[in-house]
């Protein structure tokens, strides 16, 4: 049960450091476009995060086919 519960605990884990590198992508993205382009900035970094996100996404979703 406690093995269980371990795993269940990293998994969720896991996937809040996911979503917090996601975060800090979109961040960079922004800071870095407000620098360049101020109107553009945030739809560019959402545009690009959101697109890094998709392509994620896509590839944990082969993978659990293929499994």
């Amino acid at each position: 049960m406690a093995k269980n519960f371990l795993s269940k605990a990293w998994h969720y884990f896991s996937n809040l450091l996911i979503f917090y590198g996601y975060y800090l992508l979109f961040l960079f993205f922004y800071d870095t476009f407000l620098r360049i382009v101020k109107p553009l900035a945030l739809p560019l970094s959402l545009t690009i995060t959101l697109s890094v996100a998709g392509i994620h996404l896509l590839f944990i979703l082969r993978r659990k086919r293929d499994d």
